[in-house]
């Protein structure tokens, strides 16, 4: 699965945004946003420089790119790492859950249950439909 910077960027600001719903972004839903920027290939000094991007994104134009992103399957991993971010902390609240709604429909990305989001990262290898082999 690929996603420009910029399109990272932007799944980046979005996450956030519904991590924050609560009141709050916790560790685990911080180190959920970490844990993908390295699945992307960032480093610490790329993170840096990604999280400088991430900071200064308005949340409008975050959405724009995202909905603009062309390939199903890449919006379909999308609005699932938004339902794992929003699960990371074991405490799901219903401004999380009305957030990752809003964000799905503004940003044209399929509806999905916390457990389909759960399914879908927990085979993120297979992402593209290739067999993985253990």
């Amino acid at each position: 699965m690929e996603l420009t910077i910029g399109q990272l960027a932007a799944v980046l600001r979005m996450a956030y945004l519904m991590a924050e719903a609560d009141g709050m972004v916790s560790y685990e839903e911080a180190f959920e946003m970490k844990l993908e920027e390295a699945f992307m290939g960032f480093g610490p000094e790329e993170s840096a420089q990604l999280e400088a991007v991430v900071a200064e994104l308005d949340p409008l134009a975050a959405c724009t790119m995202i909905a603009t992103i062309p390939d199903e399957d890449v919006k379909a991993y999308v609005a699932a790492f938004f339902g794992t971010v929003i699960a990371a902390d074991g405490v799901i609240t219903e401004s999380e859950v009305a957030v990752w709604a809003t964000i799905s429909e503004i940003c044209n990305l399929p509806e999905m249950s916390i457990e389909e989001a759960l399914t879908i990262m927990e085979g993120d290898d297979d992402v593209e439909g290739e067999e993985v082999d253990d």
